[in-house]
């Protein structure tokens, strides 16, 4: 084969790429998605080197981004990579922290303290024994500036919710500095998460007293979506020097057990398409919407034959849209089934025919 294959990653998942300028040839650029959210998102870019050596990569940690004078942090380098060595041990460290183009530190993890008030923007680059340099790394460093404190006013604490149910997003923020920061200076944003990732609820939306879309519904009966999906409000201020901070509020559906089954019990049934055994269990959401189907007729390997008689509510359509009851432990959902009467052969002699 002229090509060998391997898995690219069995966590990031791409959800679109195409080719485009880098340097003098072209580059493969993706779009990464992570399950657990937005957290490492980006557009990333692959390009081919052949046997040339490659660029390593900076990156920066710190153990604090934000104080008061003097302000000493620790930085450290050492997450910096060589993509050809694969390690760190022959980069070389050089370190700006004031942006003046002069290299103030070679360490790799090295500190510095600011004497100064402002916005900064350390930035690092690394170099490797082939003569590879790598793009700047920066980080942002807030000196005598404390970050603004938001804080989410409605929908209050302890919300639950139930499908279906309209809220507004108010809040407020204070800032040291900047003292009751006006509403532009607040974001929202809402997420919907689902099991282990989460699906945009409300895209970020500057403002205040904003009604968002009606709470959803699970996205299936599974019961870790059921059990594990919830809304997480944020809101985030932002404060005159660009300095932000967030707060977080996860509001939980109302969960409500349901029983479903049928006489005699053992006959599937179907819940939104879902085929389910009887008897079955599921936990859904407070004023969730589904159809519930029972089959018209069912023969047994008794050859019993069985025809559907009704719901327990009396409802004689087999085909049903159900609607979750504000209710904990509801009466059981139930299937009526009977015999099939066998229609009786009815004999009628031929009548002979007189010429």
């Amino acid at each position: 084969s002229p090509w060998d294959i391997d898995v690219f990653s069995d966590e990031k998942k791409v959800v679109g790429m195409m080719f485009g300028p880098h340097k003098d040839k072209q580059a493969l650029y993706y779009v990464v998605h992570y399950p657990g959210g937005k957290s490492g998102e980006a557009v990333y870019r692959i390009a081919f080197t052949g046997e040339a050596n490659r660029d390593p990569k900076a990156r920066i940690e710190v153990d604090k981004s934000v104080g008061f004078l003097p302000f000493t942090v620790q930085f450290d380098g050492t997450s910096s990579y060589d993509p050809d060595d694969g390690d760190t041990d022959g980069l070389v460290y050089e370190w700006d922290f004031d942006a003046d183009g002069i290299v103030d530190s070679t360490e790799a993890q090295p500190e510095y303290t600011f004497t100064s008030a402002g916005v900064f923007e350390p930035e690092l680059v690394v170099r490797d024994a082939q003569g590879g340099k790598s793009d700047r790394a920066t980080i942002r460093i807030d000196v005598d500036n404390s970050p603004p404190i938001p804080k989410i006013e409605s929908p209050l604490e302890g919300t639950t919710f139930a499908v279906g149910d309209k809220f507004v997003l108010k809040g407020s923020a204070w800032d040291n500095e900047d003292g009751q920061l006006p509403d532009t200076s607040l974001t929202w944003e809402v997420r919907q998460h689902h099991n282990n990732h989460y699906h945009p609820f409300l895209d970020p939306t500057v403002g205040n007293n904003i009604e968002i879309d009606d709470a959803p519904s699970p996205e299936d009966f599974f019961y870790l979506t059921t059990t594990t999906s919830y809304l997480a409000i944020h809101l985030t201020a932002t404060d005159s020097s660009g300095l932000s901070s967030t707060s977080i509020l996860e509001i939980q559906p109302r969960l409500v057990n349901l029983e479903f089954d049928t006489i005699p019990s053992g006959i599937p049934i179907h819940i939104n398409q879902d085929k389910y055994e009887t008897p079955a269990s599921i936990i859904a959401w407070e004023n969730d919407q589904f159809e519930i189907r029972a089959p018209t007729r069912r023969s047994g390997d008794d050859s019993e034959k069985l025809v559907f008689a009704s719901w327990s509510n009396g409802m004689t359509e087999h085909t049903r849209d159900f609607v979750v009851p504000s209710v904990t432990d509801p009466d059981p959902i139930v299937a009526l089934f009977e015999e099939e009467e066998e229609e009786e052969a009815i004999y009628e002699p031929e009548m002979e025919s007189q010429d």
